[in-house]
């Protein structure tokens, strides 16, 4: 049996969030793009360049120079390069975002009201144009303005958890006290990010809300223990846990009609940050007669054989109706995270932050997993998706089942848990799992509950 860890088995139950993908043309847009993906911006720049001689790239490749120039921290020349795409489109929604974020930084509050007003139909990022409108219109008084952008802000995003921290000092400021405790609770409910569970703990202590504050204390810390967060590893240390040409293959139905597959194969060592990685690449294509959508998704993750850590993840997706390609990128030695990104129509977008510290002594930002395997029975699996903070919690259950995978027996545990991520699936909310018996677990059956029935997964096959 392979020993593919969690970290792979989990990214089953979230690749169902995406439906049908569009390749990119060929010319110098998609080369500058993939230029950019891969980090080689000088040929971005190149080929970007070129895009602006033509009049159906112009737009997005003006804007695309200046986002580059931003990233190189060249903001005088980022702004005019993004005010040189709105000569040719005043309606650029990215354009518009990032020259409200620049002008917001600066101060200029009425005319980064301007255009986040015009960003809000951004394709894949509108909740987070909303959100910033909302912030903006706070500093200009328009409570009912913000109040109005924030609840846009979550109608394209619920449980955004910035947002809704800024709905708390909203109601604080209004001294509604009962609805900002309210809005901190979900908020550290749906995105557990450490800054919502910080401002709730000062509200209930300041309100002398002991019991209650310690409770939510509990929480926090079950989430991010103090002390260092022990990696996954095998039980016989130091040996890897995956191997070349390692491979599980699952098949995804709604109830009885076959929706699809994804392919998880480990196919070649690597070297990242100085690490020896193995890259797992990851095949998702929907049955050839679903006709609604039409799924062609890969990914591509370099782990660390031993522990399991995630040191990049590349994608080639659809998600929400917004085709993506991107990178995102680990450097856990100077706590480091990046990510680069190019949406369907050609513009392209990244972060480069520090990783939280609550973040950076567990074993991933992608996949932020705690379990032991050193008991008879895994313990809860807790983790949090990518930089918005998506959640899930697994749980044991008492049922134990036994599974035919091909010609093998697999003992298994069932888990109970609920997911809090986005998807015209309505992939958030409850959902069973059953995981084999390893020193790392192995997602052998999985169901969510979805508007109609169930989502099913099953491993059909492994090749050891």
């Amino acid at each position: 049996m392979p020993k593919i860890s969690s970290y792979a088995s989990l990214t089953v139950l979230v690749l169902l969030c995406n439906l049908a993908i569009a390749y990119p043309p060929s010319g110098p847009m998609s080369k500058g793009a993939i230029a950019w993906v891969w980090g080689d911006i000088e040929t971005a720049k190149i080929q970007f360049a070129q895009a602006t001689n033509d009049k159906k790239t112009r737009v997005n490749a003006w804007y695309n120079l200046g986002y580059i120039h931003l990233w190189e921290g060249q903001v005088d020349s980022a702004k005019a390069l993004m005010n040189r795409a709105l000569e040719f489109n005043p309606d650029c929604p990215p354009a518009h975002l990032e020259l409200g974020k620049l002008a917001l930084e600066e101060g200029k509050f009425i005319t980064a009201d301007e255009h986040f007003e015009k960003a809000v139909n951004i394709p894949y990022a509108a909740f987070r144009a909303w959100h910033l409108l909302g912030e903006t219109r706070l500093v200009l008084g328009d409570t009912t303005g913000a109040e109005d952008a924030f609840a846009n802000a979550l109608n394209n995003h619920p449980g955004y958890h910035l947002t809704l921290e800024s709905q708390a000092r909203l109601s604080l400021a209004q001294s509604d006290t009962i609805p900002a405790l309210s809005l901190l609770d979900k908020a550290c409910h749906d995105s557990p990010a450490p800054s919502p569970f910080r401002q709730y703990l000062i509200l209930l202590e300041k309100l002398g809300r002991t019991e209650q504050a310690d409770s939510v204390r509990k929480v926090f810390h079950h989430w991010y223990p103090e002390n260092t967060i022990s990696q996954t590893e095998s039980k016989q240390r130091g040996r890897a846990l995956f191997e070349v040409g390692e491979r599980l293959e699952y098949s995804v139905r709604w109830e009885f009609v076959k929706l699809g597959s994804i392919d998880l194969t480990f196919t070649e060592w690597d070297t990242l940050d100085n690490n020896r990685v193995l890259k797992l690449h990851i095949n998702v294509r929907s049955a050839p007669m679903i006709f609604v959508v039409n799924v062609k998704d890969e990914y591509d993750a370099w782990l660390d054989p031993i522990t399991g850590i995630c040191y990049q993840f590349y994608f080639h997706m659809n998600s929400y109706g917004v085709d993506l390609i991107g990178i995102w990128q680990y450097r856990y030695s100077s706590d480091e995270y990046l990510s680069r990104t190019v949406v369907d129509d050609g513009y392209i977008f990244g972060v480069r932050q520090r990783l939280p510290a609550e973040v950076t002594d567990g074993p991933s930002y992608i996949y932020h997993l705690r379990y032991r395997t050193t008991t008879d029975r895994v313990d809860p699996i807790l983790f949090v998706l990518d930089d918005e903070y998506k959640s899930g919690e697994l749980y044991p259950g008492n049922e134990m089942r036994i599974f035919t995978v091909g010609a093998e027996e697999l003992n298994t545990y069932h888990y109970h848990g609920i997911l809090n991520c986005r998807g015209i699936v309505g992939l958030s909310g409850s959902h069973d799992a059953w995981f084999s018996k390893e020193p790392v677990p192995l997602l052998v059956r999985a169901q969510a509950r979805i508007f109609i029935g169930s989502i099913k997964i099953a491993l059909v096959g492994f090749t050891p």
